[in-house]
């Protein structure tokens, strides 16, 4: 495939992220998920559907805004923001109604129009600061009302 075909590939999969509705179509069987530490490796379309599931859970109505693509060969970069409202449990965190904004740089790798393997960079510590599940940075050992 193209580097226009691959790029066509990732943009329909983070258009649809937030629904799910083609992710048999969009994943290969045998992929390959590398997230940070404390969402670990996964292996296995229904491996990432399941985890799919948690941020569909948490973030029902999340969007996302793809920025810019780049490709070369099968690898397509992809900047993006996530947009959505914290509805559902996420990191023990219960829902806060809070809407959130998580911006990310996600590496994937696309063979035979499906992704077959993604590295995962979101700002998942910026996320926990706009649900409450972290102090927002410099705010450690601030009195409450400074």
């Amino acid at each position: 495939m193209s580097s226009e075909e691959n790029k066509a590939v990732v943009r329909r999969f983070f258009e649809n992220a937030g629904r799910g509705t083609h992710d048999d179509e969009l994943i290969a069987e045998e992929f390959i998920y590398h997230g940070p530490p404390m969402l670990g490796e996964v292996r296995g379309r229904e491996g990432f559907k399941q985890l799919l599931g948690g941020f569909r859970a948490a973030f029902p109505n999340f969007t996302t805004e793809v920025k810019t693509l780049i490709a070369e060969g099968d690898v397509v970069a992809a900047w993006h923001t996530h947009r959505g409202q914290h509805a559902g449990e996420f990191a023990g965190v219960p829902p806060t109604g809070k809407m959130v904004e998580i911006d990310g740089l996600e590496l994937l790798r696309v063979r035979n129009g499906q992704i077959a393997e993604f590295w995962h960079m979101d700002d998942f510590l910026g996320l926990l600061h706009q649900i409450g599940a972290l102090p927002a940075p410099g705010t450690e050992g601030t009195p409450p009302g400074s």
